[in-house]
């Protein structure tokens, strides 16, 4: 299991090992800026995405994990093609994971869900889904994206 701490204004990595129950601390790149900030997962190692700048530029900068033991970091900049921008240029997205496939999810920020966002890293690719059908929008306050896909099964002993 994996989060993102602030510790005295700078971002480290958490990573709890569920079997160990042991805990490992990493400092991030120092290039991250709050608040536009999530993890995701990249090449089967855990990644950093910042993206300050995805709503007026469509830049996505990518760092991920190459060596743990000696905390190195590797960086890639993904820019949306001009014919997507039109999807970003109107929301303030947030990060809330990555799907199986491999999908970075993004929901809007600052209004009541009724789309998300499914970012393939390795394609530079965005869509949107549409979520119909919902509850009445003017009495839901706020909610919360979950990618079913990506929670484990745990067993209780």
């Amino acid at each position: 299991m994996h989060y993102l701490a602030l510790v005295r204004l700078n971002f480290v990595l958490v990573s709890f090992d569920i079997i160990s129950e042991e805990i490992s601390v990493r400092q991030v790149p120092e290039d991250i800026f709050w608040p536009d900030i999530g993890l995701a997962e990249y090449g089967g190692n855990i990644a950093v995405l910042n993206y300050p700048n995805l709503e007026n530029e469509g830049v996505i900068e990518l760092w991920v994990v190459e060596d743990e033991e000696k905390n190195m970091w590797g960086s890639k900049t993904l820019v949306l093609h001009p014919s997507q921008m039109h999807m970003v240029n109107s929301s303030r997205l947030r990060v809330q994971g990555t799907t199986r496939n491999g999908e970075v999810i993004f929901a809007p920020r600052d209004t009541i869900l009724f789309n998300i966002f499914l970012y393939d890293l390795q394609k530079n690719h965005m869509r949107k889904i549409e979520i119909k059908g919902t509850p009445n929008r003017h009495l839901t306050q706020s909610c919360e994206v979950l990618g079913l896909d990506d929670v484990d099964n745990l067993i209780y002993l």
